[in-house]
């Protein structure tokens, strides 16, 4: 089940020592449903202490515990909060916030008569990619019969989601108003997200923003949604024009925090 997975994660504490001696230090949990790898070391560099909960004893509904680490005369409190009430769950399962989900692990996928979805391998920061091909397909108007990738996810509250979806930096090759794709969740009408849009000095005359995307092998485009019920849903991606390579998506339900390769893919119950 979705719980069950959530319940098998396991996050650590790492201890660092800055002085010149070796740090003896003391990790003591406040409640007895945290379980910790070990309580007391002594380090000369960085030491992990692995922290996991003990379902069975957790109290039900959302609680924070404690764990308190001792150590060169100082102690520091480190709060651990659980829930232990989640509803049952498919596709992709939201935690701390976040729906990760790379582009290439689609739920459903579908080509039309001349067009079709294809992976890329490799061609990614974090895996590979997908795009469609041929890639001087006609222009599409998103529809039931247009291609279009579909994503399960669940959330467990109610938020407005924003979607962030990684792209492989492309050329403007057509020097129109630019590449665009479109996305929406379960039956909302499709937003369509022009991937250049803002590019005030073409991509040809190589600009800043197109050296960066180019050294980070990666361009970003968000778009909002309203707020979703808890439970399951679909995450649907058409493509518009040809050219458009998805790497990632990000599916922000108030957690997403900055980092360069976005956070590790979302754990999956098919």
């Amino acid at each position: 089940t979705a719980l069950r997975m959530l319940r098998c994660q396991t996050y650590f504490i790492q201890n660092f020592n800055k002085g010149g001696e070796k740090l003896s230090y003391s990790v003591a949990a406040k409640n007895e449903w945290i379980k910790l790898s070990s309580e007391k070391g002594t380090i000369q560099y960085d030491e992990r202490i692995f922290v996991r909960i003990d379902w069975n004893k957790a109290p039900r509904g959302r609680h924070t515990g404690e764990i308190v680490i001792s150590g060169a005369g100082q102690e520091f409190t480190v709060k651990v909060p659980t829930r232990n009430d989640l509803p049952a769950a498919s596709g992709f399962l939201q935690n701390n916030g976040v729906v990760s989900i790379e582009a290439v692990n689609f739920s459903r996928k579908f080509d039309s008569r001349k067009v079709s979805w294809t992976v890329i391998p490799n061609m990614g920061r974090t895996t590979s990619s997908i795009t469609i091909e041929p890639a001087n397909a006609e222009r599409n108007i998103p529809g039931n019969e247009t291609p279009r990738l579909e994503y399960d996810f669940t959330v467990f509250d109610e938020h407005e989601l924003k979607v962030e979806v990684y792209l492989s930096p492309t050329l403007n090759y057509k020097k129109a108003e630019g590449l665009k794709y479109a996305v929406a969740i379960d039956g909302e009408e499709p937003q369509i997200v022009n991937i250049h849009e803002g590019d005030t000095i073409p991509d040809w005359e190589y600009p800043d923003w197109w050296n960066n995307s180019v050294t980070d092998h990666i361009r970003k485009k968000q778009s909002a949604h309203r707020a979703v019920k808890p439970g399951k849903h679909a995450l649907k991606i058409w493509m518009v024009d040809p050219g458009v390579v998805f790497q990632k998506i990000v599916i922000d339900a108030g957690g997403l925090k900055p980092s360069y390769l976005g956070p590790p893919e979302s754990k999956v119950v098919r």
